[in-house]
């Protein structure tokens, strides 16, 4: 049997989230043997980005929100930061149906920082976006992109892909 390289680089990135983590203080609370993170931080980047996400592997536990922080964004006047949720199969806790879903976090119809399911938006305004509480366990990958205030996609800001997981 060969071995697979794909499953090998996931199951060491994983340990190395959280090894990284644990040594750094990690965020709160632990549950489990693993840290999980109940903040992401959006700031100014380095080098070439524009952005930086912190931490770019985020995890909470089915039933947790979690908070984007945006802080030190360059050029804040009239630009805004939008995350998007890419849709990715999520398992509905209970239930052996596996959902197709933009995020895990259900729509907020009270919220304008939440337009619709998968998409929450914010400014460098000390102000932080809060999710609702997730529903699906799974991985889903989302972009942060720096919009300026047409809505258009900033020139020379590179759109990011972090990632979460919730688990149980």
């Amino acid at each position: 049997m060969k071995p697979c390289p794909a499953r090998t680089m996931v199951a060491l990135s994983l340990v190395f989230f959280w090894a990284c983590e644990r040594s750094s203080g990690g965020a709160s609370p632990s549950l489990g043997g693993a840290t999980t993170n109940v903040k992401v931080v959006v700031q100014e980047g380095g080098g070439d980005q524009c952005l930086a996400v912190t931490p770019i592997l985020a995890m909470i536990n089915l039933g947790d929100s979690l908070v984007f922080s945006f802080q030190g964004i360059p050029n804040p006047s009239g630009h805004e930061i939008e995350i998007d949720f890419l849709p990715e199969r999520g398992i509905v806790p209970g239930s052996p149906t596996v959902a197709f879903v933009r995020g895990p976090f259900p729509y907020d119809r009270t919220n304008p920082k939440n337009p619709h399911r998968g998409r929450f938006l914010g400014k460098d305004d000390g102000k932080d976006t809060p999710t609702t509480n997730s529903s699906h366990l799974g991985y889903w990958k989302y972009q942060v992109v720096l919009r300026d205030d047409k809505g258009d996609d900033l020139k020379n800001c590179t759109p990011l892909d972090p990632g979460l997981i919730v688990k149980n």
